[in-house]
């Protein structure tokens, strides 16, 4: 469970499970922000035929990676590598 993954109470292959669906789900974030960014630029570059300027879209364009990076740098990231180092301090 999460809450096991927060304490490092688990071990073994739980460890190993809980590590490799982090590192999932940091790649998953990242793919998300690279599709929020294609959505966005698709949407703002939509009403371009008309010689309007761009339009929101261009916001969601630049936030959607923004928002990816963070939570996938800044929440998942220390939360594999103090799970990766556990494991190694168990191991030793």
């Amino acid at each position: 469970s999460l809450y096991a993954v927060f304490r490092g109470t688990l071990h073994g292959e739980a460890d190993e499970a809980s590590i490799a669906a982090m590192r999932t789900m940091r790649s998953t974030t990242h793919a998300s922000g690279a599709i929020g960014f294609l959505i966005g630029l698709i949407g703002a570059l939509t009403p371009l035929e008309g010689g309007q300027s761009l339009s929101a879209g261009g916001g969601d364009a630049l936030l959607a990676p923004l928002y990816a990076l963070v939570i996938a740098e800044l929440l998942i990231a220390p939360l594999l590598h103090r799970r990766v180092a556990q494991m190694a301090t168990r191991v030793e």
